[in-house]
This record gives structure tokens, C-alpha cells and sequence, in this order.
């Protein structure tokens, strides 16, 4: 299994239950919560749709779908799309100031990030997604195939 780690600086994090917010929608509501943590999800195209849910248990055991998948892509395991992914996730922290990043893992076929958004979340995850894509696929001499799902 490929590992790809990068330490990050330790930072408070506070739960908080109530923010003013932004919502927009895509396929299901999106809320973003003025001055609280984002935390973000996405998949490799071809992979198990998450459920939609509101609560915390539902996304476990969509998450422990992807983990135990055995049906779709996994290229993330290959150490230069993993690093390709990582390498856009830092930027978006480092370089283009979207966030500050609290932590990010890259699973074999799905990313997490925990971030203090810094944009809003669609700017974040267009630039995070389109850009690791774009590079990935013209590692995997890929073109005009869907990588990360939409």
C-alpha cells in the first residue's frame, strides 16, 4: 500500500454548532459555515456513489463502502497520482491561499480534506479537482476520460 504523508503544523480546532453560512447546490444542498472547518470528500470517477445523509452515520458507512470496494478504479494507489494529488492539495494551501490546511488523506480511490476555507467551497473544489485531473490523466496518458467524479 502506498502512504503518502505530509506533517502539517498543529492548529486549535473548535467545534462550534451554529454559523452564518453560505448554501449552494449542486446535485444535493452544500452549506459552508462562516469561520468553521470544512470537511471535503471526493471520489475517482466509477466508484461507489456515496448515499446521501444528513447524519454522521451515514457517511461512515458510505466512506467504509469506498475503503472496502472492490469493483473500480483505484489510481490513487499509484505513488505518482497520489503524489500528483497531494501536491495540488498544497498548493491550494500554500501557493493560491484557498485554505489553511488541518489534514488530508488520499485513499486509494477517494480524497478527504479538513480545511479552513479561505474561498468559497466551489472555487476550492474546482481548483483541488480540476487541476489533480488534469494532471493525472496526462500521467495516466489519458485524455477525455472522466478521473474524479462530478
Amino acid at each position: 500500500m502506498v502512504q503518502v504523508a505530509q506533517a502539517l503544523p498543529v492548529r486549535d480546532f473548535h467545534a462550534r454548532s451554529h454559523y452564518p453560512h453560505v448554501e449552494y447546490r449542486r446535485n444535493l444542498p452544500h452549506f459552508q459555515p462562516n469561520g468553521a472547518a470544512l470537511f471535503i470528500t471526493f471520489r475517482l470517477h466509477g466508484t461507489l456513489p456515496l448515499r446521501s445523509g444528513r447524519d454522521g452515520r451515514a457517511f461512515v458507512e458510505a466512506d467504509r463502502a469506498l475503503v472496502n470496494a472492490t469493483l473500480g478504479p483505484v489510481w490513487l494507489r499509484q505513488p505518482q497520482i497520489a503524489r500528483c494529488v497531494t501536491e495540488v492539495i498544497l498548493d491550494g494551501d500554500r501557493v493560491r491561499a484557498l485554505y489553511s490546511l488541518i489534514a488530508f488523506v488520499v485513499m486509494p480511490n477517494h480524497v478527504h480534506l479538513l480545511i479552513e476555507a479561505k474561498a468559497l467551497a466551489p472555487k476550492i473544489t474546482q481548483h483541488v479537482k480540476g487541476v489533480s485531473a488534469k494532471r493525472a490523466n496526462e500521467l495516466l496518458q489519458s485524455t477525455g476520460q472522466s478521473f474524479l467524479a462530478r
